[in-house]
């Protein structure tokens, strides 16, 4: 039976998670926006929105399509490139802010799930780590809201698919979200409808095979001097071109050296050490679930799922983050679309504050998932350097 179906007694929200959670989204949403402006104002980062403007003006190659329709639509409208992409990403976060704490009170945010979805690896990881933020992976994300309302879930049986593809065709990265948006449409569709629930798991599943086939495919081009004079020549500097646009002639070659350096003894163990503790939150989530066998199985599939992109690029603490937000949406989709009492046993007190500081305290960088400063000591540093002019951190 599920939570919210007639005769189904909704349990009450919690407020102080209410408030909590409000807070610390509201806080994160404003710094993720002030950054995203001072960014668009500054010419853009090469791959916060260098990565969007990857195209085919230099031939096919993976990632192309997506800047081919910023071109298309910037040509037609006469909007600028960076105020179009930055435009985009503010929706696109804006609307991953708003359905997750939708979400959430659909859900009525027992502590467990609060724990998960203030984790530095979630959306306060944009606000930390700005170069982390505002990348592809956005659409990714995009693919699981349409599982979380409640209803007979018609419109998210093809919107799912939809959204994923898009997704996949602009960054190859989003095909390793596969196997948890698959977890998610076995959650939310339950028994009720099998035959709906293996057709999208087919059909996701031939997006993700066939979008990495073709990423591999055309992974890289001899040059980008014409994908990057189409950007220079609509008033762009060509410091946008210096980043994933450049990565584009030599892929492989350009990840082999960061990540040599990376994989030294200490990086690996910070890095683990850093996402170990991290995953307390979920551990703690399913600490009294049933068929425990069943939910490590998923939970496994569901991490392996993302085990390939730390061989090749460097930016692990975003591969950390894509399996947190999936962790986050799958536990939202239990709490929601069935009873999971085990998901509403309290933490605690000593156990919940001792994670809250955790996660406020700690960050995650997103160059080989390093530990940094946290939100709160993030936060902190803006305020001061906006109302002294000196600021708390180097």
């Amino acid at each position: 039976m599920t939570v919210g179906r007639p005769g189904v007694a909704a349990p009450a929200w919690p407020a102080r998670n209410v408030a909590i959670l409000g807070f610390v989204f509201s806080v994160a949403l404003a710094v993720v926006l002030w950054r995203l402006n001072w960014l668009i104002g500054n010419g853009g980062g090469p791959f916060t929105q260098g990565d969007w403007l990857v195209n085919l003006q230099s031939g096919l190659v993976r990632r192309g399509v997506a800047g081919e329709v910023f071109l298309a639509v910037s040509d037609a409208t006469g909007i600028g490139l960076l105020p179009l992409v930055g435009g985009v990403q503010a929706v696109l976060v804006v609307a991953i802010f708003a359905m997750i704490f939708h979400g959430a009170l659909l859900a009525r945010l027992p502590d467990r799930l609060l724990l998960i979805l203030v984790s530095p690896l979630l959306v306060t990881f944009w606000a930390i780590d700005s170069v982390g933020a505002f990348r592809k992976e956005l659409l990714g994300l995009l693919a699981f809201l349409p599982l979380l309302p409640q209803g007979r879930g018609r419109v998210a049986a093809w919107l799912v698919p939809v959204l994923f593809a898009v997704a996949v065709a602009a960054h190859e990265a989003n095909a390793f979200f596969a196997p948890a948006l698959c977890v998610g449409v076995m959650i939310r569709f339950g028994a009720e409808a099998p035959e709906r629930r293996m057709r999208m798991v087919a059909v996701i599943l031939a997006i993700g095979v066939l979008g990495f086939g073709f990423a591999i495919q055309y992974r890289s081009l001899p040059d980008t001097v014409a994908m990057c004079v189409a950007l220079t020549a609509r008033g762009l500097s060509p410091e946008i071109c210096g980043g994933a646009i450049d990565w584009m002639d030599d892929p492989a070659g350009s990840a082999r050296g960061p990540l040599r350096n990376l994989l030294d003894r200490y990086s690996q163990t910070a890095a683990a050490l850093v996402f170990g503790a991290l995953l307390v939150p979920v551990a703690l989530a399913y600490r009294h679930a049933p068929k425990t066998r069943l939910w490590l199985a998923a939970g496994a599939v569901v991490f392996a799922g993302f085990l390939p992109l730390y061989a090749v690029a460097v930016d692990w603490g975003r591969w950390m983050s894509m399996f947190m937000f999936s962790a986050a949406f799958l536990t939202m989709l239990l709490a929601i679309h069935t009873e999971a009492g085990w998901l509403r046993r309290p933490v605690p007190p000593m156990v919940f504050g001792a994670v809250l500081v955790m996660s406020g305290g700690l960050g995650v960088y997103h160059y080989g998932g390093l530990p940094m400063p946290g939100f709160v000591p993030v936060v902190a540093d803006i305020a001061a350097r906006k109302l002294v002019g000196v600021g708390l951190l180097p």
